[in-house]
């Protein structure tokens, strides 16, 4: 998994992140091209983040990465276009994963209890809840299917409108979930990083 490290940080963190990340991705898009060039073309499709958009406490390491795999498949967009590949990424906010779950609460909460601090503060979401990994997948098979033939070099935000809605949506939100939704704070749960 991809370390999280702000200021704090060691030459090993960075050099992990490069190898497991960005050098990661552009050893996977040239050997696939390899093989989709024998077939006459194809699509790859980059998972991202919004952390590549935004600046995060204590994310320097994961941050960094995601933003420059955003230029890196934009880049590698342009030098595949003429052998008939194409390059996008999907890029999403907080998705329920076996991943994201262990980040979150205390001792003794259940995952409905984690969903529930979740959606309370999710702020800046339109949605007004977190994703689910069936959401990404629908994006991403969208940009590896014919049907998106005439789309490459391009970001697909599978975010709940969190880029869009930007700092005032996470301030509007506030009133929102009060108003509209009636959902009252969850109480005294907490998150905490698993070790």
């Amino acid at each position: 998994p991809f370390i999280m490290v702000g200021r704090n940080f060691t030459r090993d963190d960075w050099m992990r992140i490069f190898e497991g990340g960005l050098m990661a991705y552009a050893r996977m898009m040239s050997f696939a091209s390899e093989e989709m060039i024998k077939v006459g073309g194809g699509a790859i499709v980059n998972v991202s983040s919004i952390s590549g958009h935004i600046a995060q406490w204590g994310n320097w390491t994961y941050n960094t990465m995601k933003g420059v795999v955003g230029m890196l498949s934009r880049s590698a967009a342009m030098d595949f276009a003429r052998d008939n590949i194409r390059v996008n990424l999907m890029s999403p906010a907080h998705i329920w994963t076996r991943q994201t779950m262990r980040f979150f609460l205390k001792e003794g909460t259940t995952n409905e209890d984690a969903r529930n601090f979740v959606k309370f503060n999710t702020k800046g979401y339109m949605l007004n809840r977190a994703g689910e990994p069936v959401e990404c997948a629908a994006a991403t098979l969208f940009l590896l299917s014919d049907d998106a033939s005439y789309i490459t070099g391009t970001e697909f935000m599978v975010d709940g409108g969190f880029i869009t809605a930007g700092s005032q949506g996470g301030l509007q939100m506030l009133h929102l979930r009060e108003e509209r939704y009636g959902i009252t704070p969850p109480g005294e749960l907490h998150f905490r990083r698993k070790k």
